[in-house]
């Protein structure tokens, strides 16, 4: 019966210092830092380069679609460089990066919404002015 004992508990040991040098080898790597900031501003970039593709096709042809096109694609800009702010390896530049790309959006908006005009604007205006049956008179009431 002791040597059962005896024989478990060496084995017991033996499993422990083990596992214990596997545990000095984990603590010794350092954790890596998955590159975030960087990444999502290039693709920010990229999609405010496509919003002004969209905006000269829309001088081109003058196509309303690409208008609208060239509005959301400068949204969805500004929203993945906001969306740099939940990222752990973001620094000063990429705050930098944030603004400029805000910026540059914003002001191809004013740009695109000048070009859109609006055939009937009493449509917009009952709209604001919450009065739907004006623009959709078949419309449950």
């Amino acid at each position: 019966m002791k040597s059962k004992n005896v024989i478990l508990m060496s084995l017991v040991i033996a499993c422990l210092l083990s596992g214990c040098s596997q545990l000095r080898n984990l603590t010794q790597r350092k954790p890596q830092v998955i590159a975030c900031a960087t990444p999502r501003i290039d693709r920010a970039y990229d999609v405010y380069s496509q919003a002004k593709t969209k905006l000269a096709q829309h001088y081109a042809t003058r196509n309303s679609n690409d208008l609208f096109e060239a509005y959301y694609a400068a949204s969805d800009s500004i929203s993945l460089a906001r969306s740099v702010a939940k990222c752990r390896d973001k620094n000063s530049t990429h705050f930098a990066a944030f603004k400029n790309l805000t910026e540059l959006n914003r002001e191809l908006q004013k740009i695109v919404r000048l070009n859109m005009r609006d055939e009937d604007p009493s449509n917009l205006i009952a709209i604001y002015r919450d009065q739907y049956y004006k623009v959709m008179p078949n419309d449950i009431k």
